[in-house]
């Protein structure tokens, strides 16, 4: 499998911190049981790594060696 590497400008990336460090917060006051708050979180993580995955861009990994 062909790898590739990707990046995220600064501020998209400080963005993308804060939105997982959110969800991490909010999801550690959860109780186990409520299911429903569970999958809002899942969901949450669920579109911010998909946001992350459209703001990212390849990058040109041998230029900065």
């Amino acid at each position: 499998m062909s790898q590739n590497t990707f990046q995220l400008p600064e501020s998209h990336h400080a963005k993308a911190m804060h939105l997982l460090d959110e969800i991490k917060r909010q999801s550690d006051a959860l109780n186990p049981e409520n299911a429903a708050a569970s999958g809002n979180v899942i969901n949450a993580l669920a579109e911010s790594v998909l946001w992350l995955l459209i703001a990212a861009h390849p990058a040109d990994v041998a230029s900065q060696s």
